[in-house]
Formats: C-alpha cells, structure tokens, sequence
C-alpha cells in the first residue's frame, strides 16, 4: 500500500524513505524504560496529534527535572532525536544529550530553534492544533543517553517553578533527519525501506 505525503500542502507526493530503526524501546509509553527526576509528573490519555488520545502531560516541579532515556549503544556518529510536542504553562521543550554539550531548545508557540550547542540540524513541522513535530540531529557516540526536558523559556531549562506541556511519539536514529514515526513497544523496531516497482520513468514524470 503507497503512503502519500501531505506535508507541503496540495497534491500528495509518495512517500519512500530509506529503512530505518526507533532506538527507543518504548517510543509512547513515558513511564516505564523512561527514567524521571523526583518531581517530574506524568499524566497519561492526553487528546494528541490528529485528535488520538495517547498524548502525555509531563509536569515539571523544579529546576532541571527531565524526562531521561539511558542508553549509549543507542548512538551513533549521527543521530536524529524527534518527538511531537505542544504547549501548555511552559513553551519551550530541550533535548539535551547526557554526558556531552549538545543541546537544542524549540518555541512551541510557532516552532522555532532557540538556543543550541553542536547541532547539526534541526526541523519543526506543524501538525496542527498547537501541535509540533520537533527534531534536532547531533554528532555523538559516547552519550550516555538522552533528555527531554520542558523549560519556561529560551535557555531556562535551569529556572525553578512549576509548568508543563505535551508530549508523544518520541523516535532516536541513526541519520541526519528524522524519518516518519516508527511506533515501538518493549523493543526497537526497524521500518524497511520503501520501494516502488514498475511505477513509470522520466517519460511518465517530469522533474
């Protein structure tokens, strides 16, 4: 079955990518193989991207709480980190990699990249509804794994109070960008590549 892809509005282009694995075991459930600092809350059955309702309320207590995935071997040289995000008390969300410098802070009000260190690249995609498909690629095999963090502002993930956002879908690769959501439950699992055979050639599309 092709998937079309709407993204850049109009008619739908097909969609094939390269095959890829979600390092993340578990790519949607962000209380179990995810680690919390004490006084991060987590609320399940949030309304989500496309009105599902498997979203996540993170609530952060204090200054530097996170959301925090172990794991170095899930790095490579390059590696892309992506996650659907929205607003809510706090606009701002952080990746951040453990052990090492690289970060990247996102507005989650129109999307934007704010402060970042050793960043590759990044990409914001609306999805609409307040809702951002955020990713940030970095250079690094020796993490020790990765955070998610809400932060009030620009470069404040340090500044205490309370706030909170939403969260889904989280995906780590190996690659410069993020490829469509692989959903994983207990185990990474691994999209193959798309192909498309017999589907015409230069004479049938023009560039």
């Amino acid at each position: 079955v092709p998937r079309l892809d709407y993204s850049d509005g109009g008619c739908p282009s097909l969609l094939l990518e390269p095959t890829a694995t979600n390092s993340l075991v578990q790519s949607n459930q962000f209380d179990t193989t995810w680690a919390t600092s004490a006084n991060i809350g987590l609320t399940s059955g949030q309304i989500g991207v496309g009105g599902s309702n498997n979203a996540w309320l993170v609530t952060r207590g204090s200054a530097f709480d996170n959301l925090y995935q172990p794991n170095s071997s899930f790095f490579t040289n390059t590696s892309t980190i992506s996650i659907y995000a929205k607003a809510n008390t706090y606009n701002f969300l952080r990746f951040a990699v453990a052990g090492a410098s690289e970060q990247a802070y996102f507005n989650l009000v129109d999307g934007t990249l704010g402060i970042n260190t050793s960043l590759i690249s990044s990409y914001s995609q609306n999805m609409g509804n307040g809702w951002w498909r955020l990713s940030a690629t970095f250079q690094n095999n020796s993490a020790a794994g990765i955070y998610v963090q809400p932060a009030p502002n620009d470069g404040g993930v340090g500044v205490g109070g309370t706030g909170s956002l939403y969260i889904q879908y989280a995906q780590l690769e190996a690659g410069s960008y993020a490829t469509s959501y692989i959903k994983t439950v207990g185990t990474a699992q691994t999209r193959s590549a798309d192909t498309a055979n017999g589907a015409g050639n230069a004479s049938t599309f023009n560039d």
